[in-house]
């Protein structure tokens, strides 16, 4: 019966120590452990003295349950032996002596022995896997904010940045990320102030052909892309380098890769995306050019030729009427030109507005003046709200020509005979210049559109033969200044468009 319950407490004892097999303490704690027993007897002897209390162990008991608790299983089993000796050799008759009077003290000084063993090996093991909880917890906790960090897109240098601090939290111990390209070197660091050696860097290179080694405190894991190549590699000085810290650093240096393959993807993604777009613009060019500009360049050599081939059967006004063709479709491709490299210039950040302070009425009336010559039949009228305006900051000449590309747009898509009107107001903080037509209006559908580059609605294509670019150059000349460009379409009786321009006021002087 009894050797039945020593295997149960051998077998008990074995799966706590196996519990606490990465509970650590020092010499200094070792120390402490043992002098809790002398303490205690101090309080025994007085209790015995002073009050003449003679069952004393529970202070024995309690010095040993305090050691394995602060300081773990190995201490408290050293304080249960130290308790067991103090109890023996001081309290229990003959006094300091080793003997035992009786068979009923021999049993006794055992089965104290043992419930101090007992009791330091459960004090130990609950506060081994209150450490293991507490490690789990941070690691865990480590391995969640790293998932999170790394699902949003970052640039490589950020994701190495991120698992070396993830990988110190949960590992309590440096860590280091080494990249080969263009050769090995230190990418990442959680703590800059300890370096790695020569030989550890060798350690780390050679952990390129494994997915994980272990050397003695020393252990690093590849991180490999969706093709097997080693594109990093996750390292980690730890005195002690367990199952645990293999799993974490193997479930970073995969988290990593991942990261960093879906980095990759996307910025693949981001190129065939670029690619894409400056095809779909470069073909919509070459259309633009081709038919845009073929029209007024067969208007002009049909012109000149009529004037060169027929010069003496012309009369003075068909004459006249060849040289007009040959001004406005002359001043038509140079429009296209001039807005081709406006939008060049934009893109690239070239043309940057010189702001003074100006009034939007005078903007407007220089650029009515300039439109109306080729309005053709159309009425384009200003008018104001009110007789004074506040000036606005804006540069005077990129201002008048979105106002006069808004006006070419509104000329292009209104009837003849159709009238366009300028508004122009100050409300509060904003001054605005409204340009609104009687056409057909710009459809639901392609209003989100309408400031694209290059883009026509398809109910327009008849009307305007502009290449696409005068309506985004509007918008992107006003957004320079710090104002905003806006449609509202139909305006009346389910027609018209009306875009505005919306700048900032000066305040006028107090």
């Amino acid at each position: 019966m009894i050797a039945p319950a020593l295997r149960q407490l051998r077998e008990y004892a074995r799966s706590a120590f196996d519990q606490t097999r990465g509970d650590r303490f020092t010499s200094l704690q070792l120390a402490a452990a043992a002098v809790a027993p002398l303490f205690a007897g101090l309080i025994a002897a007085w209790l015995t003295r002073t009050f003449g209390v003679t069952h004393v162990s529970f202070v024995f008991m309690t010095s040993v349950m305090c050691a394995g608790a602060f300081f773990g299983v190995v201490p408290g089993l050293a304080a249960a032996l130290v308790a067991f000796c103090i109890y023996n050799f001081f309290l229990v008759e003959p006094l300091f002596s080793w003997q035992f009077a009786t068979a009923d003290a021999f049993i006794s000084l055992v089965l104290f022995f043992v419930a101090a063993l007992l009791t330091g090996l459960l004090a130990g093991r609950l506060r081994a896997q209150v450490t293991f909880s507490r490690r789990q917890l941070a690691t865990t906790e480590a391995l969640f904010d790293a998932a999170r960090a790394l699902s949003r897109p970052l640039e490589p240098a950020d994701i190495y940045e991120v698992l070396a601090q993830s990988a110190a939290r949960a590992l309590a111990s440096p860590v280091y990320i080494l990249t080969p390209s263009p050769a090995w070197r230190v990418a990442a660091s959680s703590d800059p102030t300890q370096a790695l050696g020569p030989s550890e860097i060798d350690d780390i290179i050679e952990a390129a052909a494994a997915p994980l080694i272990v050397r003695d405190g020393f252990a690093a894991s590849a991180l490999r892309d969706r093709d097997g190549v080693v594109v990093g590699v996750l390292a980690t000085r730890a005195p002690n380098i367990g199952v645990d810290e293999r799993n974490v650093l193997d479930s970073l240096s995969r988290l990593g890769a991942v990261a960093l393959d879906r980095g990759a993807l996307m910025a693949e993604m981001s190129k065939a995306r670029a690619l894409a777009e400056t095809e779909q613009l470069r073909q919509a060019l070459l259309n633009s050019l081709s038919h845009d500009f073929r029209t007024p360049l067969a208007t002009i050599l049909a012109s000149a030729t009529s004037l060169i081939d027929y010069e003496r059967e012309l009369d003075a006004a068909a004459k006249r009427d060849l040289i007009a063709a040959v001004r406005d479709e002359t001043e038509r491709l140079a429009r296209f030109v001039s807005n081709l490299l406006d939008m060049t210039r934009l893109e690239a950040g070239q043309l940057r507005p010189r702001c003074v302070s100006a009034n939007l009425f005078d903007i407007a009336a220089d650029a009515v003046a300039h439109a109306r010559r080729r309005a053709m039949e159309r009425n384009i009228k200003i008018e104001s709200a009110g007789q004074t305006f506040a000036p606005a900051q804006v540069d005077p000449v990129l201002l008048e020509r979105a106002v006069l590309n808004l006006l070419e747009n509104a000329i292009a898509l209104s009837d003849q005979g159709g009238t366009i009107e300028v508004r122009v107001a100050t409300s509060g903080s904003t001054s605005t210049i409204e340009i609104v037509d009687d056409g057909p209006g710009v459809p639901a559908d392609s209003q989100d559109l309408i400031f694209s580059k290059f883009y026509r609605a398809p109910e327009h294509v008849g009307r305007s033969r502009g290449v696409g670019l005068g309506l985004p150059i509007a918008k992107s000349l006003v957004e320079s200044m710090g104002g905003a460009l806006t449609l509202r379409s139909p305006v009346a009786h389910e027609r018209g468009a009306a875009f505005t321009i919306a700048l900032a006021a000066e305040e006028s002087p107090s």
